[in-house]
């Protein structure tokens, strides 16, 4: 069986820091999705049948800012984390707290009469590398001792996790281990004695950790990105979507508020996501 490319989607979210939250600013023309021959796309969130959704091979940059300002307004990024890719909850001081706000949720429709088996190919982030200077004494990620006044090198994409949901199977992925960035895991147990990262400095700032110091669980990640199977489309589906094959894929893109590189410092940055699909 060969492979086709399928989709090439490329996200750029300008992050500003404004009155403590963070505002994503999708702008024009930076923001595309693009299905191969054989392939149709949509972007829809209702319940209604597909057969009656705008199927298009190019979901183009006005069509998504149209999705995204119907969808979420004026959309702010927040700190929230998740468990499992798909639920979410913002950070508080001793408990977190359910939410459907502050991260971006696409849910994208695909129907082909060629291709039933949808692959992750490759995927990037990427944001600038940014100077900050420490306004407090703390212990970064790697457990290196950072004095106040001390400069150091943070990244937005440290922090970001892109999950897929399609069927009954959630993938969630986060950059590898590198020179800028520790890989959280599935979780962890703060010890005041012990803390890095982000949750160093905020007790730091605070004399608080978040979460209250309790256990925090995260959604596991990988970090490789090449040759993920994601879902295989249903077959037999022309009644219902118009092909032979359809299935729903919603990404979900969210700032992990407990990872340790989540430092307020890289809020001001732009993040660039670019995702390739395959189908078989």
């Amino acid at each position: 069986m060969c492979k086709k490319s399928l989709i090439v989607l490329i996200l750029i979210f300008s992050v500003l820091l404004a009155s403590c939250q963070m505002k994503a600013v999708i702008q024009p023309a930076q923001f595309q999705i693009i299905g191969d021959t054989g392939i149709e796309i949509a972007i829809d969130a209702r319940d209604s049948s597909p057969k009656n959704f705008k199927w298009v091979t190019t979901l183009t940059p006005s069509t998504l800012n149209d999705y995204m300002k119907k969808t979420y307004g004026l959309f702010n990024f927040n700190h929230v984390t998740s468990q499992n890719g798909v639920d979410f909850y913002s950070l508080g001081l001793t408990e977190l707290h359910p939410t459907q706000q502050g991260y971006i949720e696409l849910p994208i429709h695909i129907r082909s009469n060629s291709y039933q088996s949808i692959s992750l190919n490759n995927m990037t982030i990427t944001s600038i590398h940014k100077q900050w200077v420490a306004d407090v004494s703390f212990t970064d990620s790697f457990g290196n001792a950072i004095s106040s006044g001390q400069t150091m090198i943070v990244q937005l994409a440290s922090a970001i996790r892109v999950s897929f949901q399609g069927n009954d199977y959630i993938s969630t992925f986060e950059l590898p281990e590198s020179t800028f960035n520790t890989v959280l895991g599935a979780g962890y147990l703060p010890n005041i004695n012990q803390l890095k990262g982000m949750m160093s400095y905020y007790h730091a700032k605070s004399g608080d950790i978040p979460g209250g110091g309790n256990e925090i669980s995260v959604v596991p990640t990988q970090t490789t990105f090449t040759d993920h199977q994601l879902f295989v489309l249903e077959a037999n589906q022309n009644d219902h979507s118009g092909a032979q094959y359809y299935g729903k894929l919603i990404i979900r893109v969210w700032v992990e508020g407990f990872d340790l590189e989540a430092y307020n410092a890289i809020l001001d940055q732009m993040v660039i996501i670019g995702i390739t699909f395959t189908g078989v």
